[in-house]
């Protein structure tokens, strides 16, 4: 899979002939950014203001994990001052993007890149030796660490520090900007934990391992996946086992993101009862989510809805 990425993009970057090299943003044009995904061109845009104008690469629907740049991409980052990701093994198609940028300030290590994980507490860091048996591990720990909304305050610091370390006479308006955002989210937040009381000890099944983070900070339980492994597709035996889990546990809750398909979880829905919910896994996948705090607006008011039917016995 990363070698036919980095064919495509290095083929994509032949066929735009020649890309010179983008120079330092000049005063008054304001930054330009290149974000792997939506959720973090909205975090940049809060804290850079009017100061940054951001792009991003993955469409908002798709999996991240095995999203294939396009020529167009290649071009933005090009002339892109950052490039901001989630780090870690998320987006291994970066790495060849990067590259066939021309920009080598943009690989791992180099000045002008920006990897989010930074001070993120992970969850499910591996502590054995991995095989690709075990399907799509992430050798670092579970990459999906913007789902947990306090983890938003981390990312939206780190943000500041690196937008001030480019531009250091915009400091007094990022720094105002980001106050702004602490101040909406952390009232949001001790909301949310007034919301969520009631899930805690709540327990579900998820189609992949994209909720951890969300369950840390709403204190329900996932007890198994619809993927056998991350990454697999589920098979008969998996899912006779599956159903017996719901069965024992009384799962009524299956939690999905909008790319996977709805074919196995109605198939377990139609044989335990249990409600399938369609969650956000980030800005712009779901109608109304529109910014990152609205991602949790939207999984907190859905999750308490479905509950509410759960508890009246309506499907």
């Amino acid at each position: 899979m990363f070698l036919d990425i980095r064919r495509t993009l290095w083929l994509a970057v032949l066929g735009i002939f020649f890309i010179a090299p983008s120079q330092v943003t000049l005063a008054g044009e304001g930054l330009r950014v290149v974000t792997t995904t939506k959720t973090f061109a909205s975090l940049v845009e809060a804290v850079g203001g009017n100061h940054v104008k951001v792009d991003y690469v993955a469409p908002p629907n798709q999996n991240v994990h095995f999203i294939q740049p396009r020529p167009s991409d290649i071009l933005r980052l090009s002339k892109a001052d950052l490039f901001v990701h989630a780090g870690l093994d998320l987006e291994l198609w970066r790495y060849p993007l990067a590259e066939a940028s021309g920009r080598p300030e943009f690989l791992p290590g180099g000045e002008r890149e920006l990897g989010l994980s930074q001070g993120i507490h992970l969850l499910e860091v591996p502590s054995e030796t991995l095989s690709r048996s075990q399907g799509d591990i992430h050798i670092y720990g579970n990459p999906h660490y913007w789902l947990n909304p306090e983890n938003g305050r981390v990312m939206a610091r780190t943000i500041f520090d690196k937008l001030v370390q480019i531009t250091p006479e915009y400091e007094p308006d990022f720094r105002a900007n980001l106050n702004q955002f602490l101040e909406k989210l952390d009232s949001k937040i001790a909301a949310w934990k007034r919301d969520v009381q009631d899930l805690a000890g709540v327990t579900v099944v998820a189609y992949h391992n994209s909720w951890s983070y969300l369950a840390q900070f709403g204190g329900f339980e996932i007890a198994g996946f619809v993927e056998p492994k991350p990454g697999i597709p589920p098979t008969p035996r998996h899912v006779e086992r599956l159903l017996g889990i719901m069965q024992e546990k009384g799962v009524k809750l299956i939690l999905k993101e909008t790319y996977f398909e709805d074919r196995t979880p109605k198939k377990l829905a139609q044989k335990t009862g249990a409600h399938i919910l369609t969650m956000a896994h980030g800005v712009g996948n779901m109608k109304g989510v529109e910014d990152y705090v609205s991602i949790f607006d939207y999984n907190f008011s859905h999750f308490k809805k479905a509950m509410a039917e759960i508890q009246g016995g309506t499907r």
